[in-house]
């Protein structure tokens, strides 16, 4: 891969590629293997690249090799920096083999690790999501209520109303038929004298 560019626009970083195969609890999980022959490559900067590297093969970890021949003075021959795996080989010495072989079992376990809390980070935001979507629902209901109670106040001002104009206007029929009594009772009191 050491010659085609990856995700970040014609960056070249990561010379392999290992994809987890179906058998794999980790299935499609990408490793991205930088390998290394220079001296002027310090472990600060080893790091950043195997960053880099991750990023441009969109890995989930790197497993950076330094050539023994060139690795940085006091570099462990094997260990471990987050998603990063730097270990020290020798291609002519295959006692270091080992080193190798142990620093891929670590990446392909770090990438099961990285599947499962995928796979728990799945399960909490499916949570999240229905906890966000029951906050939306009831939030729905808070809008149905004022509307009801916009309805009971609207419609309570309508009762109050009407109650008003009826009492107006019995007491207006009221007073009508009060002064029509008076009347007939002048008069039927002017007829019997």
């Amino acid at each position: 891969m050491g010659d085609t560019p990856g995700v970040i626009p014609r960056c070249k970083t990561g010379d392999f590629v290992v994809t987890l195969g179906p058998d794999s609890s980790a299935a499609g999980a990408a490793i991205v293997v930088e390998a290394k022959a220079s001296s002027a490559c310090t472990l600060k900067a080893t790091l950043v690249e195997a960053d880099e590297a991750r990023r441009n093969r969109a890995a989930s970890v790197c497993l950076f090799v330094h050539a023994a021949a060139t690795a940085p003075a006091g570099l462990p021959k094997l260990h471990r920096w987050g998603q990063d795996i730097v270990l020290v080989w020798d291609a002519e010495d295959p006692a270091t083999d080992v080193r190798l072989k142990a620093g891929y079992l670590l990446a392909k376990a770090l990438c099961v690790r990285a599947s499962r809390h995928e796979v728990e980070d799945a399960a909490i935001f499916a949570e999240i999501d229905g906890a966000i979507e029951a906050i939306r629902k009831q939030i729905a209901g808070f809008d149905e209520i004022r509307i009801c109670a916009r309805t009971v106040i609207s419609g309570g001002e309508k009762i109050v109303n009407r109650a008003r104009l009826m009492e107006e206007e019995i007491d207006k029929r009221m007073a009508a038929l009060a002064t029509h009594i008076e009347r007939l009772r002048a008069a039927s009191a002017e007829t019997e004298t």
